[in-house]
């Protein structure tokens, strides 16, 4: 079955993502079949004894057999309007849930102060809590909205928002962004104040972050890779060498490739050298010697010749699925396969060989394949 999404809004998900993450988030769902329609809605259900599409607000018409109708709520108001209340999209209160009338109070979804609607259970509790309190003559704080927590609930996709997503003039954003493996944080800081985060593809540091929502910050940079002031002060001779290591780029993840990174990890050159690794396959380096063992029984595990957690242990970089297509000798650079330049101070080329296969006559009409790649190994019909 395959699936479209319709929203009116210019991104998915616009009141916790920014643009650059919701960008993300629509690549991803389109890997999986999920066409994405945004600034537009439905206007109207159409068919003949049963659903056939949908009209949309822009004029386009999806065919579809089944819809889902996801549009959230809208706060009930017209009891209040009737009774001359200032409503907007809600009832609007202050902070201790009184509206313009002194005897009369707004608590839940239906209720609105400043610009913000509730949709959440755990704000509406608070609010009858406080309300209650009040009430029974007891001390209460005026109610103040604690930062929601979004986590997207989808394999494959991690995901936080916290606090504050859109920034007014006089906030500070720091951002950063690996491209490749699809990550994306963001910090919004408010008078010099942690106010809001969001974490897309990896929210491993999530907890680190709501434990600092509206701490002070004086170390932007640090609090943007998860580290505490101290614990940047503590490592910053070692940031310093680390991006003053030389890099030394390896360009081919085969058999001998992946040799040669023993080698230089064994004689510890990994600490002299930022190493970064370019496999043309989507696969670590296997042993390609007994592929052909895999038609017998053995497990693609067992043909690994990579130790797990072998590139982590000792922070060297792999890009797999990426051929070195260039080489610049002048600059120091090659551009791989998606058009990107990684600079270098020393090049390894191990870029091994490919099988040459001569076809005799009696081959004719007939589908041959020859060689050593699990790429293509893994294509044939299974044993």
């Amino acid at each position: 079955m395959s699936a479209v999404v319709v929203h009116r809004g210019e991104w998915l998900m616009e009141r916790q993502l920014d643009a650059r993450a919701a960008g993300l988030l629509q690549s991803n769902l389109a890997t999986r079949g999920i066409a994405c329609h945004l600034a537009t809605q439905v206007s109207a259900f159409y068919g003949d004894g049963g659903l056939q599409g949908v009209r949309l607000s822009d004029g386009r018409e999806l065919p579809c057999e089944l819809a889902v109708i996801a549009a959230g709520v809208r706060p009930a108001v017209a009891l209040a309007q009737q009774a001359g209340l200032t409503c907007r999209r809600g009832i609007l209160v202050d902070d201790r849930q009184q509206t313009d009338d002194p005897a009369i109070f707004a608590v839940g979804e239906c209720s609105q102060l400043g610009e913000t609607t509730f949709g959440l259970v755990a704000a509406c509790w608070q609010q009858a809590t406080l309300l209650a309190q009040r009430l029974a003559g007891q001390e209460s704080e005026p109610f103040r909205p604690a930062p929601l927590n979004t986590r997207l609930k989808v394999s494959g996709i991690d995901m936080l928002c916290a606090g504050e997503v859109q920034a007014a003039d006089d906030d500070e954003v720091h951002y950063a962004e690996d491209p490749q493996a699809q990550h994306y944080r963001r910090l919004l800081l408010r008078d010099g104040r942690l106010h809001g985060v969001l974490l897309y593809g990896d929210a491993g540091d999530a907890q680190f972050y709501l434990q600092r929502l509206g701490c002070p910050v004086t170390d932007p940079a640090a609090l943007l890779f998860g580290r505490t002031e101290s614990e940047a002060a503590a490592t910053a001779n070692e940031r310093k060498n680390d991006m003053h290591k030389p890099v030394l780029l390896v360009a081919g993840h085969g058999m001998v490739g992946h040799h040669f990174l023993e080698q230089l990890v064994a004689r510890e050159l990994h600490q002299r050298y930022h190493i970064v690794v370019f496999g043309e396959e989507q696969v670590a380096a296997y042993d390609r010697v007994h592929l052909s063992e895999y038609f017998s029984g053995r497990s693609a595990q067992s043909l690994s010749m990579v130790e797990e957690g072998f590139f982590a242990r000792y922070g060297i970089e792999l890009r797999l699925g990426l051929q070195v297509c260039a080489i610049d000798r002048q600059r120091k650079c090659v551009t791989d396969s998606e058009g990107r330049e990684t600079a270098y101070d020393q090049l390894v080329l191990a870029t091994g060989s490919y099988p040459l296969c001569r076809l005799s006559p009696a081959t004719s009409g007939r589908t041959v394949w020859c060689t050593a790649r699990w790429t293509i190994w893994r294509r044939l019909p299974q044993r």
